[in-house]
């Protein structure tokens, strides 16, 4: 999994939501087919981080979740991880795995 998938992943969440929005105002026609579009695209990018955030260690799914997802500075991430976790040793612990899978 690369971080701009990573990343896209919030996008994905929110276009999703205001999509379904959208589509509930909505009668039949031609732009509510093409909603329907946008929002599959929307779900196959959160399936797919969350089917692969599913199999990563927990420690990652932490890190990943704070700083990507939440949009955490790495120091905040790092106080939440507790444990003498650093932000600098949390950044080069991401980096290191995401360039290994």
């Amino acid at each position: 999994m690369d971080r701009q998938t990573l990343e896209a992943y919030v996008d994905a969440c929110q276009r999703a939501a205001e999509t379904g929005r959208e589509l509930g105002k909505l009668g039949p026609g031609g732009y509510r087919e093409a909603l329907k579009g946008r929002m599959e695209r929307a779900e196959r990018v959160k399936r797919q981080v969350e089917q692969w955030m599913d199999g990563i260690p927990l420690r990652m799914q932490r890190i990943i979740t704070y700083k990507i997802f939440e949009g955490m500075q790495w120091e905040q991430a790092a106080a939440r991880m507790g444990r003498n976790a650093t932000g600098d040793s949390i950044r080069m612990e991401l980096r290191r795995f995401l360039e290994e899978n």
